[in-house]
């Protein structure tokens, strides 16, 4: 996977959580069960988990901008 790929896998992975953590907090807010958005946002979580490492990893190798 390309670094453009990993990247953009990662922005939309990190925007699905986000949105579906929106959602959970309002459902709380409703008194709604929140059970099956614990779920989503696990597997998001444990999909997310290794890209997250890979960017960190591809950033740390990066040179300084400022040279």
């Amino acid at each position: 996977m390309s670094h453009t790929e990993l990247y953009a896998k990662y922005h939309r992975l990190r925007s699905q959580y986000r949105i579906l953590k929106r959602q959970e907090n309002k459902a709380i807010r409703d008194g709604v069960p929140t059970q099956a958005f614990r779920n989503g946002l696990k597997v998001i979580s444990d999909e997310l988990k290794p890209i997250q490492r890979a960017v960190l990893r591809i950033e740390a190798n990066k040179p300084l901008g400022n040279d």
